[in-house]
């Protein structure tokens, strides 16, 4: 699934937990089950490697979000919109009893999304 989002401001809550996210307008008739996703993003003139998260925030009991860590490196310019491609689902989404969990499972993410944008996972 490919889509293009525009990119708005974030509560920072993925950069308190060392993961910082491009956080975006859910697309009209966006069509995804909610979940962590392996995902290519493409901005400023290039193609990065990330993951991405699409639906409620139940550890914060927030609402629903769609946003995506860009894995091993540090965007200073912040883009106005990207073209996203979903490459793989890696896991549904949960509540996690404790931000040290959630951020742990956040690093599980991170190296399931290499593997499978690497062809190793399948």
């Amino acid at each position: 699934m490919r889509f293009t989002a525009k990119v708005i401001s974030g509560r920072g809550i993925g950069r308190m937990l060392g993961f910082p996210t491009l956080n975006f307008e859910t697309p009209k008739n966006f069509k995804l089950a909610e979940g962590v996703y392996a995902c290519s993003v493409n901005f400023a003139q290039r193609e990065w490697e990330g993951v991405l998260f699409f639906g409620k925030r139940k550890t914060f009991a927030d609402t629903k979000s769609l946003e995506i860590h860009i894995l091993d490196e540090v965007i200073k310019d912040t883009p106005t919109e990207v073209e996203a491609t979903i490459v793989k689902r890696i896991r549904g989404i949960k509540k996690f009893p404790s931000q040290k969990e959630l951020v742990i499972a956040i690093a599980q993410d991170c190296a399931k999304a290499r593997e499978i944008l690497n062809g190793v996972g399948d």
